[in-house]
């Protein structure tokens, strides 16, 4: 609603008294505007209209191009103002297959960076690091953080991170700061630093604390919301353009850095190492606006080590380059001007960013970054917390003289404030370990499941109790209002701290609340754990209890310091960390809360270490080596611990049965007395190298081995390629060398004239086994070609298994010869195998990270699933359908629909209501496209009967009602009709639901479309609803007959 005495925009609105930069940029809005708040909700309500609601946030580059084509509404707010173990198996699989391998990252275009994928995938690696599972977590954190901190999504010149990119290579940003992002993104870069310990990670999270304090902070401690995508390019400018203030002409580049460095331009080192080009780095495609034309946005599509190598210098020498080159243009780009900065304070984003500063304070052993979390903390106490009411508030404001100011009427906190807040003050105990933190957060807590607990379904509502403005609570189980997403959800970060709080004050009910949030979120969890990874790492918390690390002595005391950086050095989800200081120390809270605190004694004056898992505590340690010893996952290190450090223990063999892992490792030579048994031995342990010498020397003796000897040594050589495992002993440190191998996806490394060669060639009749390891064997090693042939060779023998299928299938894209191999091996399986052991052993391992299946491939797939009556893959091939867009086939669709009507699920199975899902997704798919859209799926009769069916079968007839409701008013426009089962089923349920207008416009479609059982409905609706005078004379036209 607007009045009058808006005209145009030289008049103020009501807006221009708030404090709110979203609301000040509308104070000129030809529009009568109110905020939220009691007067907007009386005079809605006293004239009895409907609210207009604007939602949105100032720096938001979207929004106001929007209002740049309609500047034309009511009120105006701020918008920033238990499952099991398989869900997170299917979490890590879900990301993996979103994962994109070349620029990392959860998508294709537009990438945004998602830091809770990374907390929930640095959980997994953490929990599984010795399975290949959790390599692969850990290989896609670390390819996607290091190709961010690359690409031009990080601010190389003024430090921070931009919202997203709007293209897969992290190059060309949306210009926009988000304090959320540099919050999260710091945990992200620190966690890496943790696991790794290489030093990139931890410069990356410097970085953004920089970025922050210099730009995203107030004076008194608290941080600002964003900074701006848009500026004027120049001073006097009439219009603000994206990126003006960060992009680069190449003559700009050229000109500033002048200087040089042992010959070097550095210049010519930043146009390289930032790919800058004469006529700009930016495609038109990126760039639909042209407002990038000529520019440079820098950006790194390699490494500091190909930079390096370039102009034949250090990378120490490189990092002072480009340093150095950073600030010359970090002067530069002062003169700008700049863009606005959003300088709002919200209570949630400062509590993720107390989190960073906190987390980075501890891991890097930096105090300047936990006084710099502690000022931020005691700014929320005081401008945003009521001491009295023990109350959040949502948000404050810097005021014109940068004084904090408040709305006349401040908003009471949300979910995400109180939650966000108490994880922030959690980390920041345990950087601090000041207890007083711990006590607030724990107060936070109780007023948080005071206001926002769902006392029926469980769970945390999203806004207050308090709060008589919000006529309709939500909560983020409900689909499609909230996720894991650019922020995590309130719930999800909930869970997190009613897991630690409890640890910390041996509060069951706190981790009762958890486990109840949990079983809240179970579905979801259960389908879709990819939307909820925050959530999906409490749940792993939840099972497998936090690590707990008590440490009795002096905080200040050097053998205490020096046990805490045993524990900042380990990556620990969820740990719990305390120091024993003693009742009248900074644990004080603690000891009222922890009885056993008591007894943790220093012993003999040196500070002690006690860890203790799934409520087992191990004994005190004193030594920093014995610490580490004790929280390396995993007994087996202990073990060889006590190995390397006491040899002469295990120099014998009294086991029995013999513990061969302690056994002296044996040294081969070549004067070495060896048998076949000594070659089976080295086989079974994968010991190549030993294998192949042990070989040699029976075969320079001429003793021949038996043909399963010479089998297993074949498998053994083509999985390895010939080369000994990495000697790294455990798989986190096996992981930098590693990674180098996997990268080489394209490039062949099969060691050609190796050993497996020469006994393959040796084998006069080479079996089925033999052919299978030899194929898989230079599939893996990207020796493509020669497995074609042999593939070939062995189908021509029928020596071909199941196993030498897929291999096959991975190398079968990089064959010049013919790029449709693998869809000709993916249809030769599908017919040729159970069904059932093809989608274990081929689709789910292949697709989508192998091979994308044609849609002609999709298509025998789900008549596979027709023939076996393995309906139940259903869903997963509708999703795969959709990430491959195959769903604009209508043929596909068509052929989905049939199967899924023509198979009837039992009632109460959960594929009912799954197949629903994919009705009612394939109508709004197809409902929403545009019109001239080229090739787009258009909607038959039939189709829409089939989907009219699912939604029946679900009892979800509001939607079937919606799908009538096209095909009635859209008739001329849709090819053929829906079968007489579908309307029969809609009217039956028009009868359920009491609505005899809709049954009766159904029976007229049926009667205009020429079904010839028109009346059999009409008299069923007449039998079984009491109709008034009109329905009757309604019906009776339909049918043609007077019914009474």
């Amino acid at each position: 609603m607007s009045g009058a005495g808006c005209s145009n925009e030289n008049n103020l609105n009501r807006l221009a008294l708030e404090k709110s930069p979203y609301l000040l940029q509308h104070a000129t809005n030809p529009v009568d505007w109110y905020p939220w708040g009691e007067e907007a909700f009386a005079k809605a309500q006293s004239e009895d209209k409907p609210i207009f609601l604007s939602v949105g946030y100032s720096t938001c580059h979207c929004l106001k191009a929007l209002e740049d084509h309609a500047k034309k509404g009511l009120l105006s707010a701020d918008k920033s103002q238990v499952a099991g173990e398989d869900c997170w198996h299917k979490c890590a699989l879900q990301l993996s297959r979103s994962y994109e391998a070349d620029f990392g990252g959860f998508s294709m275009a537009p990438k945004f960076p998602q830091p809770t994928n990374f907390n929930f995938l640095f959980h997994l690696y953490d929990k599984e690091k010795d399975t290949e599972r959790g390599l692969q977590c850990l290989e896609m954190c670390l390819h996607t953080l290091k190709k961010m901190a690359y690409g031009g999504i990080h601010d190389h010149v003024n430090e921070g991170f931009a919202r997203y990119s709007v293209d897969e290579r992290w190059h060309v940003p949306h210009f926009e700061k988000m304090l959320y992002d540099q919050a999260q993104l710091t945990v992200s870069y620190c966690d890496a630093y943790v696991v790794t310990k290489d030093e990139f990670f931890a410069d990356v999270a410097k970085d953004i604390l920089s970025y922050v304090s210099k730009d995203l902070s107030h004076e008194l401690g608290g941080f600002y919301c964003a900074q701006d995508a848009d500026s004027y390019p120049y001073e006097g400018a009439l219009h603000k353009m994206e990126g003006a203030f960060c992009v680069w002409e190449y003559d700009e580049i050229r000109n500033l850095l002048d200087e040089e460095t042992n010959g070097i331009k550095h210049s010519d080192v930043v146009i390289f190492h930032y790919n800058v080009k004469e006529k700009g780095n930016v495609s038109l495609a990126q760039d639909p606006h042209k407002e990038l034309k000529n520019k440079n946005i820098l950006s790194c599509f390699d490494s500091y080590e190909s930079t390096a190598r370039k102009f034949n210098i250090s990378i120490v020498l490189l990092k002072e380059i480009l340093e150095k080159s950073h600030k010359v243009l970090y002067e530069e780009r002062q003169k700008r001007p700049k863009p606005d900065t959003d300088t709002k304070i919200l209570t949630s984003w400062n509590g993720l960013m107390i989190s960073g500063f906190a987390k980075a304070g501890f891991v890097l052993k930096n105090q300047s970054y936990i006084n710099r979390a502690i000022l931020a903390a005691n700014f929320i106490k005081k401008f945003l917390y009521s001491e009295e009411d023990k109350f959040l508030f949502r948000c404050c404001y810097k005021g014109d003289t940068g004084q904090i100011s408040q709305t006349s009427s401040p908003i009471a906190g949300f979910l995400d404030d109180y939650a966000f807040l108490i994880r922030g003050l959690l980390d920041l105990y345990e950087s601090s370990l000041d207890a007083d933190w711990l006590q607030w957060a724990e107060t936070l807590q109780e007023t948080q499941n005071a206001l926002f607990w769902d006392e029926t379904n469980a769970g945390y509502f999203s806004s207050s109790s308090l709060d008589k403005s919000i006529l309709l609570r939500s909560k983020e189980e409900d689909y499609l209002i909230d996720q894991d997403g650019v922020e995590p959800c309130g719930n999800s970060v909930s869970v997190h701290n009613l897991i630690r709080l409890s640890t910390y004050l041996h509060r069951n009910d706190l981790r009762e609340k958890a486990g109840e949030t949990l079983a809240c979120f179970s579905e979801r969890l259960k389908m879709f754990p990819i939307a909820l990874p925050e959530m999906t790492s409490a749940l792993m918390l939840y099972h497998n209890f936090p690590t707990q690390v008590f440490i009795a002595g002096p905080t200040e005391d050097n053998s205490t310091q020096a046990l805490l950086d045993v524990v900042r050095s380990r990556f620990m989800p969820g740990r719990i960390l305390a120091v024993a200081d003693g009742p009248g120390g900074r644990a004080g809270l603690l000891y009222r809360r922890i009885e056993t605190l008591h007894r943790l004694k220093p012993i003999e004056g040196r500070a002690a270490a006690y860890v203790c898992r799934n409520f087992t505590c191990s004994l005190p340690v004193t030594e920093p080596a014995e610490l580490a010893t004790s929280l390396d996952d995993a007994s087996r290190k202990a073990a060889h611990w006590v190995r390397s450090q006491h040899p002469e223990l295990f120099n014998h063999r009294e086991c029995d049965p013999p513990v061969e892992l302690f056994f002296p490792p044996i040294t081969y030579n070549e004067n070495s007395n060896v048998t076949e048994s000594d070659l089976q031995s080295a086989i079974s342990k994968n010991q190549v190298s030993d294998a192949i010498l042990i070989n040699n020397l029976l075969k320079a003796k001429s003793i021949d081995i038996a043909e399963t000897t010479k089998q297993s040594l074949l498998e053994l050589l083509c999985f390895n390629n010939s080369e000994d495992l990495l000697p790294e002993e455990f798989i986190e440190e096996r992981w930098f060398k590693q990674s180098s191998r996997l990268r080489e996806k394209q490039r062949k490394t099969w060691k050609d004239g190796s050993l497996a060669d020469e006994i393959f060639i040796s084998m006069e009749n080479p079996s089925a086994e033999a052919y299978s390891a030899m194929i898989q064997g230079l599939a893996k090693f990207n020796h493509a070609s020669r497995a074609h042939h042999l593939f070939e060779e062995a189908q021509a023998k029928g020596l071909v298994d199941l196993d030498t299928y897929n291999a096959i299938i991975k190398v079968a894209p990089f064959l010049k010869e013919n790029t449709d191999l693998s869809r000709h091996y993916f249809s030769l399986l599908l017919p040729n195998v159970p069904f059932e052991e093809f989608m274990e052993t081929t689709y789910n391992k292949l697709v989508p990270n192998v091979y994308v299946p044609e849609p002609s491939v999709m298509k025998e797939v789900i008549k596979q699933i027709e023939l076996n009556g393995a309906i139940e893959h259903i869903p997963r091939i509708w999703s795969d359908m959709i990430v491959f867009n195959h769903n604009n086939r209508e043929d596909l669709i068509a052929y989905i629909l049939a199967v899924m009507v023509d198979n009837v699920v039992p009632e109460g199975s959960e594929l009912v209501e799954k197949f629903s899902k994919i009705g009612l997704d394939i109508y709004t798919s197809i409902d929403g496209q545009a019109e001239d859209k080229y090739n787009s799926v258009k909607f038959t009769g039939d189709m829409l009967g089939k989907i009219m069916i699912l939604l029946l079968r679900n009892s979800d007839f509001e939607n079937a009602s919606l799908v009538m409701h096209k095909l009635i008013h859209q008739h001329q426009k849709i090819v053929g009709v829906p079968s007489f089962d579908a309307l029969d089923l809609f009217v039956d349920h028009c009868i359920i639901n009491k609505t005899p207008s809709r049954a009766i416009e159904c029976i007229q479609y049926a009667s205009d479309s020429g079904f010839p059982d028109v009346l059999g409905l009409g008299v069923k609706l007449n039998e079984k609803l009491t109709l008034d005078e009109g329905h009757l004379n309604r019906l009776s036209k339909c049918v043609n007959i007077k019914i009474r």
